[in-house]
């Protein structure tokens, strides 16, 4: 049961660096097969909208695993290098790749 506590918070990131890859895919997948992300007058293509909303999801789910570590006192060196490269995919690579092909598809 010990060992069971460091798990809770390595489930939540593990589920935002998934949803962090999904954002990337979805991302690349709307801009080769949706045409043009954005228009002139700022409707922006239901793959952007989705891919955004899920980056929004990856900060809850951040907040959600440093809450749990720090309730369940949970800490790990693992958990924090995890952490980092759950961050990393989600809040660097995701909204580097939709800014990308935001400013590229005008």
């Amino acid at each position: 049961m010990e060992r069971l506590k460091y798990v809770i918070p390595n489930l939540f990131t593990a589920l935002s660096l998934m949803l962090g890859f999904s954002s990337i895919v979805i991302t690349i997948e709307g801009f080769m097969h949706g045409g043009a992300a954005i228009s002139f007058l700022g409707r922006s293509g239901p793959h952007v909208i989705l891919a955004s909303w899920i980056i929004v999801w990856c900060v809850l789910l951040d907040k959600l695993d440093g809450f749990a570590a720090k309730a369940l006192n949970a800490t790990s060196a693992f958990g924090a290098q995890f952490d980092s490269m759950a961050d990393l995919v989600s809040f660097g690579v995701a909204p580097g790749i939709l800014s990308y092909g935001l400013v590229h598809a005008i």
